[in-house]
Parts: C-alpha cells; structure tokens; sequence
C-alpha cells in the first residue's frame, strides 16, 4: 500500500507540473448569440430526442483521477437525451441530460452558438438547462475549466475534437427534439413517489452535524434499512437521504401518448467501480434504458430520462459493485418512474414557461446572513481564491484513495477560523499539501497553491430558475449535498410562494464547480467538506442568489463572446490502451457475469472481427451537418432462426431488439499488433496498421436462451455493421480467444 501511494503521489506531482504548463495554452472563445424574439404558437407544443454521444476508444473515462481507466469499449451507449418546450407566447424551454461526469459552461454555451448558427428561432442561453447524469465512466478531458481536464482524468489536457464532437452531437439533440415539438400539442404532468434502498448517506458524521438533521432523520423514520458494516455502521445511513423521485410527464394530446418523461433523484450513480476499461451509463443509463425499453412498442419510442439531483453525500447501495446491482437499482428507480407514469395521480401543469438565467460570480461575494448560514456573528463570504482541503486527497468515505493512509483523512484542520480580513472565507479547512503534513520532498510548502492557483477553477457561474406551471425547476451548478440541496430548495420555494414539493433541484447543471457543503458539513472537514472549493459560504451565497433570480422580473442572459482556459491541448487516440495481448473480457468480470450468482462468465457467446478504428475527426472539421454521419463505434445486433435452414430475423427478447443499443453486449476493442499471429490469414504478419484493431462483442442472453446448447451457434449469429462500412455476419462463438473466433473479411 505504501508503495502504491508513494506512485501516486508522484504520479500527483507530475500532474500538477503539466497543469503549471497549462497556464499558456491557448483559451478557447465561444460567442454566444442573442435569442430571438418569441414567437406565439397556437399550444404548448413538445419534443423529445436520444442521440448517441460515446466516443471512440482511447479516451481516459472521467471522474476517478489518477484511479481512471482508458476505455476500451462500452457495455450501455452513452446518450443526450433532449426535451424542448414552447408555450403559447413562444417561450422555450430546452432540458438535454447528457451521460457524462460533468457539464462544464462552455459546453453548453458552445452547443448555444451552434444552435444559434442554423436556421430557425435561435434559443437563448438562459432557455437551457444542461445537465450531466455524473456517470463516471464517461469521457474526461472535455472541460473548459483546466482544473477538471487535468485532475479528474487519468490523463491530463484538453482534447477539443472530443468537446466539439459532443457539442455538435448534443446540438443535432435540441434540433431533433425541436422538430419533433413543431406539430406536437402537449400536456405536462408532474408526479412524486418516495424510492427508498436506491441511497444511503456516505458522510452521515457530517450530516449529523446539521441542524435540521433530526428533522430529515424523523421524515424518513420508516425507510427500510439496509446492511450495516465497517463502512455504514449506523442505520441512520440509510434514513438521511433524500428520497423524492419527482416525474415530469410529456403526452402528446392529439394520441394520448407519452412523449417521454424525465425523473429527477438524487443519488451518485456510481455502482461499478473504477477498474472498468469501459464507457457505460451506470445506474442512471440503465434506469433509462430500461424505462424506454418498458414502456416503448414497434412504433412508438418515449424518451426517458433521469436527472441528479443534490447528491453530493448520498453513494448508491452496493455491495459486489457489478453488473447485477446496476440493473437491481435500475430496475427500482425505473419501475417507479413507471409506476408514477400509470398512477393516475399526477397534478396537470399550466402551459406556461418562464425562464431566469444570469451568470453570478462566486469569487470574493458576501450576502446578507440568512437561515442557511450557521455563524450568525460573521457574514457570509466566499474567499477570493479556490482552495482544496486535506480529506479531498484521500477519497470519499467509502471510495479511499492509496493516499488516504498517509494521512490525508476527513477531520484534518487548521487551527484558526477567520482570514485575515476577520472574514470566515476558507474556515478551518487546512490545504493538503501543507509542510506540517508528513509529505516527501519536493511535495511539501506551497504545492496545493500551484495545484490549483495554476489550473483555472470556474467562479462565473450559470445559474437558472425555471418555471413550468407551478413547478420550478433550480440549477445547482455541481454536487450539493443533500441537506445543502434540500435549503436550498425550501429558501426558492418560500421566495415564490410554492409549496416545497413544486421545487426541483437540477444538480451538475450548467456548470461544474466542485462540491458544495452546508457550513456545519464544512466545519467538519469531511470529503464532501474539503471538496467545496469555494468556502463554507458558497452554499448560503447561491442560495440567496436563486432566490432573488426566481423573484427577478428577467434575466440577465447577456450574448457575447466568452472566454475559458481548458489548459493544455492533447488528442486522445486509440494507442492509449496500449498493446497488451488480453482477451475481449479480461477485466470485465464486474459486466460479463452471470446474474443469478454475480460469478464472472468466460464463454459467453461472443464475435470478433478485424475493423477501422476512427478516431475523433479534428475539431474544425467536426459540424453539425457531418457529426451524424461520422460512425465511431461499430453497430452490433442479434439474430436467430427456428431451425436449422430456416430464415434469419432479428432477436427480440420481449420485443426488445437484441443490440448494443441496449444492456446484453458488451463491444471491445484491442490493438491489432499483438495479435498479428492470430489473425494473419486475414491481415499479413509484417503489417502494423494503426488504424486498424481486433473488435469482438460479448453477448450475455436474456434467461431462456440456452447458449450452452449443441446448436446454438447453429441458431444464433451476431450481424456486425463495422466502422470501415458493410457488414458481417459472424458465428456467436463461446471460444475466448482470438484468431478461432474471427469473422470472415
């Protein structure tokens, strides 16, 4: 373990070099345009969109730091999910849910400019929400804030073709979804259900220490408990949570059917660990994969989406950390997303939209004291720089990281409170890389200063209020702990006069800075605590500014050029994942497993052919009329017969196709190189062709397919639609090599 941290903290250092560097790499500009006038239209109209936004192997998977792993492949395709809304008087409304651990400003405002270039009404800014699922095991190394692209990755820089190649693939979201609400009278729903055994409180010392914590514990007082251990000893863990699954509802009102819907709960979906090699949609992905997939038909497909919410505590219920669980908590928050759909019992919302959006600043701001501030002598101020404290280095309660043991522990502070203005700026929060810490040299002194004083850490922040009907939706710019959330939501509530059910925290939306503790949570300097980079009055600082912005008669969502420094510029290629001779699932016993017993399978029914890998186009050739037709990864699906000459058809598992759209095939890919000996009837031996790579597909069969039948092989077959263009057909093998089970060219 020492060994491994003392890697680590090198590995830190040399990352913090490279972050210094950074300070003269290029900034990145974005203009974003002014909306136009509304125009009336003769109803609400609304629409919907899914689009695949997974890139191409080869990019480090974000939010893990140095613990990431360079994907490989996906299990569950990573998606933007859009819904756009207009009412009578031509207000809109955009909401895009993007699978990935973050949603830095400058995305979204680039996805603004682009939007704002083609034809049609262009949106204005403060009509957006942009919210990210914080799966991750997305793509890093797209953030227009340079601290996130070199810390929360296990490579550090900016790679701007990812970041266009998810702007424009989010862009042709809002346009789809758009066009789909051109002709589509709406009604909009809202419903509520309380999902208890999804979450438990990670950080329950620090909650405990809020005081309106017995109040939370007591309106959870009959939450079922789960299993106590090392980790979670109390069972109050369970109870300090916030259990409310909100549902907006879309119905199309000329067919009376569901448009989609999205559900907002607050949770980390981060069931699978991080030694996973692949992109996926964790917890989240396959909640909304399998809501879509209940409630769909041949001819009609609802999008569905789950939004977080203020999770900055709240880790979901795990044990094994696989595949199985992914799918057991999917299927709770699914099933009663569905159960709300059907009840019968939502509250019809008015046909009204209204939108108010500015960007506040956070850097040096005091507020008047308010409710949610717990130093009555001492206004409520934010420090004039971002600072890290001691516990962020050692990982989260239950998530430690190999630092951990030397000392970087939640409970570590300085022994004074106040700054030198008599101002409680950064409190008792002591910088990690102080020389009063046990640290090697050269890691001591003013380390956590060039760390994050030489990295840009966002302070201009978007924040919106949005109203449809009586319900409000508020946008917490990253991860607020729940109590933190829950003020915030009561103090917005009380500014419009609503009871605290039509309020909804959107979290990781619009921007991303950090997390964000309640002042008690803060004072405690836990991971959550030390991880507010922003001081003890952030919380309280956006909080009083949410409530004036939903009292505000408009918004200050100015056009204009904006200016971001995402460091350091570097292309993220397939090379990254390296020459090593594995097999498809080496790795992956967490995915490729059986889930009645959760036990790793080897013999899976599996194809492997040899195929291009693209990489991301360079940025100024990447747009929105070439985005879509730029195929990354391959297409794979299923297909079976009844008999042995009988014909091919799809393979539908309770009229679900059987592809690698959906949660049953996991696609890998593999350097060509090493495996030159396998496959050299197909590729000559003294070829080394870098654009070219062994892929294979991994099938897990749905319970009544027996895979492990004599005929198998003889009824089944994977239909593969390659990068390079046209397709194979392959046997679906259980051999776990290569060059046996290789398609045919």
């Amino acid at each position: 373990m020492k060994l491994r941290s003392f890697r680590v903290v090198l590995l830190l250092a040399a990352v913090v070099a490279t972050a210094a560097c950074s300070t003269f790499a290029r900034p990145l500009r974005i203009d974003v345009p002014a909306p136009q006038e509304p125009v009336s239209v003769a109803q609400l109209v609304a629409g919907a969109s899914r689009v695949d936004i997974t890139p191409p192997p080869g990019i480090s998977t974000g939010g893990h730091s140095v613990s990431a792993r360079t994907a490989r492949g996906f299990w569950t395709r990573l998606f933007v999910r859009t819904f756009y809304l207009q009412d009578q008087r031509g207000h809109r409304l955009v909401i895009a849910v993007s699978e990935l651990p973050f949603m830095p400003a400058g995305l979204g405002d680039r996805v603004a400019e682009i939007i704002g270039a083609e034809p049609g009404p262009a949106i204005g800014r403060g009509d957006f929400i942009f919210a990210a699922t914080h799966t991750h095991h997305g793509p890093g190394n797209f953030a227009t804030a340079s601290v996130y692209n070199h810390l929360a990755s296990r490579w550090a820089g900016f790679d701007e073709r990812l970041f266009e190649f998810l702007a424009n693939r989010i862009a042709v979201s809002v346009l789809e979804a758009r066009q789909n609400a051109l002709s589509t009278a709406a009604q909009l729903e809202v419903g509520f259900r309380d999902v208890y055994s999804v979450a438990r409180n990670r950080s329950l010392d620090a909650f405990l220490l809020n005081r309106d914590s017995a109040e939370i514990l007591a309106e959870n007082s009959n939450a079922p408990i789960g299993p106590t251990n090392d980790l979670y000893p109390s069972v109050d863990a369970y109870r300090a949570v916030a259990p409310r699954l909100s549902v907006l509802k879309f119905w199309d009102v000329g067919s009376d059917r569901l448009i989609g819907a999205l559900g907002f709960y607050a949770v980390h979906p981060t069931v699978l660990p991080a030694d996973l090699d692949l992109y996926h949609g964790d917890l989240f992905g396959a909640a909304a994969t399998l809501a879509e997939q209940s409630l769909g038909d041949a001819g009609h497909a609802p999008v569905v989406a789950f939004v977080n919410g203020p999770e900055g505590d709240l880790s979901p219920i795990w044990d094994r950390r696989d595949r199985r669980e992914a799918l057991h908590l999917g299927r709770r928050l699914a099933g009663a997303l569905e159960s709300v759909l059907g009840g019968g019992a939502g509250t019809v919302l008015a046909p009204e939209l209204r939108s108010r959006f500015v960007r506040a600043s956070i850097r040096g701001v005091c507020v008047p004291a308010t409710s949610a501030w717990s130093f009555p002598a001492l206004e409520p101020c934010t420090p004039d720089e971002p600072a890290a404290g001691t516990a962020l280095v050692g990982g989260a309660e239950d998530g430690r990281s190999p630092l951990y043991e030397l000392g970087f522990k939640e409970g570590v502070k300085r022994a004074g409170r106040l700054d030198k203005d008599n101002k409680l700026r950064q409190g008792s929060k002591h910088p990690p890389f102080e020389a009063t810490l046990p640290l090697p040299w050269p890691l001591s002194g003013d380390l956590t200063k060039l760390l994050l004083g030489k990295t840009d850490v966002p302070s201009d922040v978007p924040l919106g209020v949005h109203r449809i009907g009586d319900l409000t939706l508020v946008t917490l710019p990253g991860e607020f702990t729940m109590t933190m959330g829950r003020r915030i939501l009561k103090t917005v509530a009380a500014a419009v006069e609503v009871d605290d059910s039509l309020v909804v925290p959107v979290g990781l939306a619009n921007e991303y800075i950090s997390y964000v503790a309640t002042p008690e949570e803060y004072e405690a300097q836990h991971y959550e605590g030390a991880s507010t980079l922003w001081g003890p009055a952030v919380g309280p600082v956006l909080s009083a500014r949410l409530a004036m912005l939903a009292q505000s008669a408009s918004s200050s969502a100015k056009p204009g050029k904006r200016t971001y420094k995402p460091g350091k510029r570097e292309e993220f290629r397939f090379e990254r994942i390296g020459d090593s001779a594995s097999l498809p699932d080496d790795g992956l016993g967490g995915i490729v497993n059986d889930l009645a017993t959760g036990r790793p399978v080897r013999d899976y029914p599996r194809a492997c052919w040899i195929d291009t890998v693209r990489d991301l186009p360079d940025a100024n050739r990447l747009n929105i009329s070439t985005v879509m037709d730029l195929r990354i990864n391959p297409y794979v699906k299923i297909q079976s017969r009844t008999g042995i000459d009988g014909p091919w058809t799809d393979f539908r598992h309770h009229g679900v196709l059987e592809d690698n759209f959906g949660l049953r095939l996991v696609t890998v890919a593999a350097s060509l190189r090493p495996h030159v000996a396998s496959v050299n009837r197909y590729v000559p031996a003294a070829r080394d062709d870098r654009n070219r790579a062994v892929w294979c597909a991994i099938w897990m069969p749905p319970p009544g397919v027996k895979w492990m039948a004599n005929d198998f092989a003889d009824r089944h077959r994977f239909v593969v639609e390659t990068v390079a263009g046209g397709e194979r057909t392959c046997a679906a093998r259980r051999d776990g090599s290569f060059g046996a089970g290789l398609c045919g060219p």
